[in-house]
């Protein structure tokens, strides 16, 4: 009885050893999968920004980014792709942008700072 207690044991100790080196394969992968999608979106947005991307700093890119990202109908269609994504939607991508491009955009929406400082000026 104890010699087959002993060889579960050991069983169990080999398939949580197996286990672990599982996880961590999978941590290190998904960590691969976000570096990939980071340094494909980041070199997109250098594309975007032309051969003297480098004159610009991180705060230049954030704030650029958070002006974009301001506009309501920027904001419409990121909620729209998030329910094509997501099966939400009949659409697709082409027709949504086809459609995006026809549209007339709004002018972004006030941020709190903005307020404040057109509420004192």
């Amino acid at each position: 009885m104890s010699k087959q207690l002993d060889k579960l044991k050991a069983t169990m100790q080999r398939i949580e050893a197996q286990k672990a080196e599982l996880d961590q394969k999978i941590k290190a992968q998904a960590r691969k999968d976000r570096n990939h999608s980071i340094y494909q979106r980041g070199g997109e947005l250098t594309m975007h920004l032309g051969d003297k991307a480098e004159v610009f700093t991180d705060e230049d890119i954030k704030l650029f980014l958070n002006h974009v990202f301001s506009f309501s109908g920027i904001q419409k269609l990121l909620s729209q792709m998030r329910e094509i994504r997501s099966g939400e939607s009949r659409i697709t991508m082409e027709q949504l942008f086809e459609t995006a491009r026809t549209t007339p955009q709004t002018a972004p929406q006030a941020t709190r700072t903005e307020e404040r400082f057109s509420a004192t000026s």
